[in-house]
């Protein structure tokens, strides 16, 4: 990313690319703090199999997961792909194949580690649910206000572009 910042379309892709890996990210490991177990010590629990009933018990709280799992991965039409995408134009624009080619690569393995979750925790069987400690109605407005951020490209593309350009030119 250090190396796309020498003109204004690769400075508008770096800042792009932060701040949507920083609200997924930050939704991605919120979701799994506040859907802890009714246990002692359930934040130890660093297990994707103890979240396989999440589904049962609350299937629009996975369903956000997987929506900001498929943004990190870079799926499109979420935010995930469009700031890749202009992180990757920034990067032909100054003939910077190689760099090109590397972040390619490694984005498409980092990919199988954003898949993974996805598979344990939609695809797997678990017929005893484990009961979960209730969400806040807090956490569950911050949530869905990242998924509606993340969601919005889809929709309104150029709002999320006029404000990275607001904030670069601040």
């Amino acid at each position: 990313m250090a190396f796309s910042i020498f003109t204004y379309e690769g400075l508008f892709a770096g800042v792009l690319y932060l701040l949507v890996y920083i609200f997924t990210t930050f939704s991605v490991f919120y979701i799994f703090l506040i859907s802890r177990l009714r246990q002692v010590k359930s934040y130890y629990l660093v297990d994707f199999n103890g979240f396989n009933s999440l589904k049962l018990i609350n299937p629009f709280l996975v369903f956000i997961l997987c929506i900001n799992l498929f943004s990190m991965a870079g799926i499109p039409p979420l935010t995930g792909f469009f700031s890749k995408y202009y992180l990757f134009l920034s990067l032909v624009e100054i003939n910077n194949i190689k760099l090109l080619v590397c972040l390619i690569v490694l984005s498409l393995i980092s990919t199988y580690y954003y898949i993974r979750p996805i598979n344990l925790l939609v695809f797997s069987n678990n017929v005893k649910p484990k009961f979960f400690v209730e969400i806040n109605s807090f956490s569950c407005l911050l949530v869905f206000f990242i998924y509606i951020i993340n969601s919005f490209m889809i929709i309104q593309p150029r709002f999320i572009l006029d404000l990275v350009q607001s904030l670069i030119f601040f």
